[in-house]
């Protein structure tokens, strides 16, 4: 597993970038005022970056979610009751795949 922290700005805003190492297919985690960091860090490291996963939908977590899409044609995953655009949902106790990793989703 590839796991990375990245600092967004703002207030102690932090992301993570996540991926497979063996398929190199990669998730930017909550990439809020520092999309681009994300998408240079996936090509220096041959990353394939395929998706935003929002760990909730206030501004300061979903605001680098359009630049990604558009640059990086990612898929925005988030709990479904979320008041966000959204392309893929997923429940508390699911498994969601990046990858060959596999990530446990849990709802607080």
């Amino acid at each position: 597993m590839i796991f990375e922290q990245i600092a967004n700005g703002g207030d102690r805003n932090l992301g993570y970038l996540i991926a497979d190492e063996s398929t190199r297919i990669a998730g930017a985690v909550d990439p809020s005022y520092a999309p681009e960091r994300y998408l240079e860090r996936s090509k220096e490291t041959g990353l394939d970056l395929r998706y935003v996963i929002c760990t909730h939908s206030h501004h300061d977590h979903v605001n680098g979610n359009d630049y990604l899409i558009e640059h990086a044609g990612v898929e925005v995953v988030m709990f479904r009751d979320a008041e966000y655009f959204f392309d893929i949902t997923v429940e508390d106790g699911e498994i969601f795949k990046v990858g060959n990793l596999s990530l446990k989703i849990i709802h607080t």
